[in-house]
């Protein structure tokens, strides 16, 4: 009898301590965002190392170190820390996919093009359009075509009717006309 006791006391402590721990972790994500939001760049790089440490096994505070950095504009710093947060968590397609964003800005097709497709595999990316849509522009400037084709009307399919694509439609179908252009060319 003492040990059921003592098993279901234990229980209910490990519960506790679980639900205590998911809700400073919740706190300590506004924080994080607060700084963010108050622009506060300096502090809120350190604030999410700091977290980083604090939650080893989550992969969202140095993720977050990496798009505060890439924000910046220091892609370099952005790509270091967007391939810890690929070591913590390998099966996340979004540290994959903003590791294809960080080459795609620079306009490295060339790298950009496996994380992006990674990402896109692997689900998870808050935008799948943009992702898709990257993934057919890297095709195209690497001059595969019919990839490039493939991608981007399965985007135009999949995307059309969804707000804030409008850019990427028209981009999307302008690159069309021009592979069209070039397999003709070619026969």
């Amino acid at each position: 009898m003492f040990a059921k006791v003592a098993v279901f006391f234990f229980l209910i402590l490990a519960f506790c301590f679980c639900f205590r721990k998911e809700e400073q972790k919740a706190e300590d994500g506004k924080q994080l965002m607060r700084l963010l939001d108050e622009n506060k760049f300096d502090e809120a790089i350190d604030f999410s190392l700091k977290l980083s440490k604090k939650y080893p096994k989550d992969s969202g505070y140095i993720a977050t170190t990496s798009a505060i950095y890439h924000g910046l504009g220091n892609d370099e710093k952005a790509r270091e820390y967007i391939l810890q947060a690929i070591e913590i968590e390998p099966n996340s397609g979004s540290n994959h996919a903003n590791l294809g964003f960080i080459y795609y800005k620079k306009k490295d097709f060339k790298r950009a093009l496996p994380p992006l497709s990674k990402g896109l595999e692997l689900g998870g990316y808050s935008d799948p359009c943009k992702l898709t849509y990257a993934i057919g522009a890297c095709s195209y400037e690497l001059n595969d075509l019919e990839n490039a084709a493939g991608t981007l009307l399965a985007f135009i399919q999949k995307c059309n009717e969804i707000k804030g694509n409008e850019i990427y439609l028209t981009d999307a179908k302008e690159i069309l006309l021009d592979i069209d252009k070039k397999i003709k060319k070619r026969k």
